[in-house]
């Protein structure tokens, strides 16, 4: 109790194999290379199906849909588990782990909007520019 909690801002610009971090409070920016890949967000191809499940009350039209989950392995050795809807395959969760570098990633997805609203989004904060 009466500690201040960190949030940050973290934005991964892979192209530029950059990581920046800021944190909400402070507003310090740390700028870092990037070392792990690039994971694109959907079910790649080689994913191999482990379930399909409806989500909400199926028996109300418009108040469910369906979920769709794979997983499998990435060509560097990371395994994955990817969960998405059906038929539109909008990310749900994604979880990576990687036995050889630790890589562990752990993403949930809320409110997702579909396209880009607000591309600059992209552009590092002026925090971390100086």
């Amino acid at each position: 109790q009466g500690k201040e909690r960190n949030f940050y801002d973290v934005l991964h610009l892979y192209n530029e194999r950059k990581e920046y971090r800021m944190d909400l409070r402070t507003k310090k920016c740390n700028v870092t290379t990037l070392t792990k890949p690039f994971r694109p967000i959907g079910v790649p191809d080689n994913a191999h199906f482990v379930y399909e499940a409806e989500v909400g009350p199926s028996q109300i039209p418009n108040e469910h849909f369906t979920a769709t989950a794979w997983d499998g392995t990435f060509d560097d050795g990371a395994k994955y588990f990817i969960t998405v809807t059906h038929p539109d395959c909008v990310p749900l969760t994604f979880d990576v782990f990687d036995n050889k570098t630790g890589e562990f990633f752990h993403q949930r997805y809320f409110d997702v909007v579909i396209g880009i609203t607000d591309p600059s989004v992209f552009i590092p904060p002026s925090e971390c520019m100086g």
